[in-house]
């Protein structure tokens, strides 16, 4: 088991301990450790955990050896009430006592310091090893942090060029460059894709021959996310919503051979250099080993690690928050530079509900539309999930403000929601994929 900061458990805590270190510690508004007594031990229990014994390494040092965690409770100058620092990953959490009160933020405080104060705290909750993200500000990224390590086997720090699986977000980038050939007359939305092939895609599946390029980056296929074998639909194409990851590789495949290059080259080459994606791939490079973010899975073990060899445009993208940011700005850029540029009438089609909603959520053409009203749409955004991975990207076109978060834990979905509400207060949809 590995030790954070070294520090090593020597025994319980006796009764001897004061009394008032029991309580409930305030670490985020909805985050909360809770000391107990029973007998002579204490206990400490993070929100959402099981409750642990706490073993004293010294004076003001406890660890939760359940959870390979490190208290420490420090005491204000001229105050009785102890307040502890929980650190993980190479982060730490304060904590205040919190009165019986679990209140929200202060106000006056800054939405950069409350997310370097809360972003540890849900870490250590949701045993997540590491969080990046950047947020854009009026068409600008304004802020960008990077917290936590590559891997719990792995202390070393991550930085704004640790690279994570974007998984899924990689859909709504290959969208673009799909609609660079709508836009170049090199590709119908509504020309079934097989016309486009020498033989059919999917021949066991007749109805696939139905299939446009539009019902593949609206998602309404038919198509299943991912086959288990034999391809077999799960609706008739173009009636209803079905996400799916093999609708963008019947995509993908049409724009390898209308374009004769694999999709990794392509995408490098017309979208992901130009963009000043350094970063990114849509398949493994070495130099991403040395600074790789690993998955983790909800207990907060490390997944191994894997290299994606053969690029899936509908999953296997590589990137990082401020490489992902950059393709957000093009996306609300009202006169994006000229070899980037598509017709207004397809950037409105991207950010258009076509397809059959599902309540609030729905998608245009790459990306899922959250709409507030009727057919207002209140933000665009994609989220992402890979083993060990999760992440979302999200834009506000009225306003120019976005945000792009990577975490590397099968718990990111909770950490991020959490972080996204901080950003965007009451904007998280309870839907995607």
């Amino acid at each position: 088991m590995m030790l954070v900061m070294g520090v090593f458990w020597a025994g319980a805590v006796t009764a001897a301990e004061p009394p008032e270190l029991e309580g409930d510690y305030l670490l985020a508004p909805d985050t909360v450790f809770s000391i107990t007594r029973a007998g002579p031990r204490l206990y400490g229990c993070l929100t959402g955990w099981a409750t642990p014994e706490v073993m004293q390494a010294s004076a003001s040092t406890w660890y939760l050896p359940a959870y390979d965690t490190t208290l420490r409770f420090r005491r204000e100058a001229g105050k009785g009430a102890p307040h502890p620092l929980v650190e993980r990953y190479r982060e730490t959490a304060m904590g205040r006592p919190t009165g019986g009160s679990h209140c929200a933020w202060p106000t006056g405080v800054s939405v950069e310091a409350r997310l370097l104060r809360a972003i540890p705290a849900y870490m250590a909750r949701y045993h997540c090893p590491a969080v990046s993200l950047a947020i854009i500000r009026q068409r600008a990224i304004v802020w960008h942090h990077e917290f936590g390590v590559q891997a719990a086997t792995r202390p070393v720090r991550i930085d704004e060029n640790t690279v994570f699986e974007a998984c899924s977000m990689g859909k709504a980038l290959f969208a673009y460059r799909a609609l660079m050939l709508v836009d170049a007359g090199r590709l119908d939305l509504d020309r079934p894709l097989n016309e486009y092939l020498t033989a059919p895609w999917a021949p066991e599946a007749p109805e696939t021959a139905q299939i446009t390029a539009r019902m593949a980056l609206q998602h309404t296929t038919g198509l299943p996310n991912w086959r288990s074998g034999r391809l077999r639909m799960v609706a008739p194409p173009g009636r209803r919503h079905t996400y799916s990851g093999e609708g963008i590789t019947f995509l993908q495949r049409v724009v390898e051979t209308l374009c004769g290059r694999p999709i990794d080259e392509l995408m490098r080459d017309d979208l992901l250099q130009p963009l000043g994606m350094r970063r990114s791939s849509y398949r493994w490079r070495e130099e991403y080993g040395a600074n790789q973010a690993l998955g983790h899975d909800p207990l907060g073990r490390c997944r191994a690690g894997r290299r994606f060899l053969r690029a899936n445009a509908a999953s296997t993208l590589y990137s990082t928050p401020l490489d992902f940011a950059r393709y957000l700005l093009l996306m609300m850029d009202p006169r994006p530079p000229a070899a980037l540029a598509i017709s207004h009438q397809l950037r409105n089609e991207m950010l258009s509900p076509r397809a059959l909603p599902s309540g609030q959520v729905t998608f245009g053409l790459g990306w899922e539309l959250y709409r507030e009203s009727g057919e207002r749409i209140c933000y665009v955004f994609h989220v992402g999930a890979n083993k060990g991975f999760r992440c979302q990207a999200r834009f506000y076109p009225e306003t120019g403000d976005g945000l792009v978060i990577m975490t590397n834990s099968d718990n990111g979905r909770d950490l991020y929601e959490r972080v996204i509400e901080m950003v965007f207060p009451s904007s998280i949809p309870r839907a995607g994929h």
